[in-house]
């Protein structure tokens, strides 16, 4: 067990009065040539009742420059909080959040045409042209998977809840999942009376299913997912415990580059970690996961299931 000496005690007593404790424990060790730690040497303090007197000073966690000052004041009146954040970034680089930006603006007195977050008041104010993307892009993605979009397209951080605070407020709906109808209006997929039922139409023909689109490749009724024939094309055979899946999550993009071909139970395992909601590293790394366990189970196979 270490004892420290009188000396050890008086050259503490006499550093904690003119530098913080990492700056006491910095001059002991190179003072003694010892190795104490700053909690060994504050127990130490507090067995003798060695007062600690300077206290290491709280560093802000911000600090602009007057360039970075004035690029906000010149713009802060014209753009809403996310618009500054995301050019302030660009141009001076950084990762603050949107919370974090906001600490910015109020410390600077500034408000911004968004406002900083108060009670009764939408937290996320969008630019026009934020909104008219949202729009677009809606007829076609998910909620999901337009979150991670928008996120990244704008730099922000929105919480689903939050981005479908952002949808409702715009009433920005997908016009598949619309409920502005007047009447009955019969399911495009349903047997029209005097129509052609698709076992009857010709072999090429297209037809839709749960959203997707199969095509007739035989008769007297054989259909595949055109996803699969295009993978087939391209690639070759998909197996029977194999599907065809869309890496952006378009069911009408039949880019070959857009298809990837996994297990069931890698579709399984892709849809049990939300692939398409995920950012795009985290895919990534999904997507890799994913082809390794399928190569392991089918070496695993291989080997009589070992």
């Amino acid at each position: 067990m270490f004892v420290y000496s009188e000396e050890h005690r008086a050259f503490l007593a006499d550093a904690t009065k003119r530098v913080d404790m990492t700056g006491v424990a910095q001059q002991f060790n190179a003072r003694f040539g010892l190795n104490k730690t700053e909690s060994q040497l504050l127990a130490c303090m507090q067995k003798h009742r060695i007062s600690v007197v300077t206290k290491k000073q709280r560093k802000k966690k911000f600090q602009l420059n007057d360039a970075q000052t004035l690029w906000i004041k010149q713009r802060y009146k014209a753009e809403t909080i996310a618009e500054l954040r995301a050019g302030f970034i660009s141009e001076f680089g950084g990762d603050y959040t949107h919370h974090q930006f906001a600490n910015i603006m109020h410390n600077l007195g500034l408000k911004s045409v968004g406002g900083f977050k108060t009670k009764g008041k939408f937290k996320f104010q969008l630019s026009a042209a934020q909104i008219d993307w949202l729009k677009k892009e809606y007829r076609t993605y998910t909620a999901p998977i337009l979150l991670n979009m928008f996120n990244e397209k704008y730099a922000l951080s929105l919480t689903m809840v939050q981005f479908k605070n952002v949808l409702s407020k715009h009433e920005i709906k997908s016009e598949s999942k619309s409920t502005e109808k007047v009447g009955y209006e019969v399911n495009e997929t349903a047997f029209k009376k005097g129509g052609i039922h698709h076992t009857a139409l010709p072999v090429g023909s297209e037809t839709i299913e749960n959203g997707y689109i199969r095509v007739k490749v035989a008769e007297p009724n054989v259909w595949k997912p055109k996803q699969v024939i295009v993978y087939e094309n391209h690639f070759g055979s998909v197996k029977n415990d194999e599907v065809v899946r869309f890496k952006d999550g378009n069911n009408r993009n039949f880019s070959p580059e857009n298809l990837f071909k996994t297990t069931k139970k890698g579709h399984g395992f892709l849809s049990k970690y939300q692939l398409l909601s995920q950012p795009k590293p985290v895919q990534e790394s999904l997507l890799l996961l994913t082809q390794v366990r399928d190569k392991t189970d089918e070496i695993k196979l291989n080997l009589g299931g070992f």
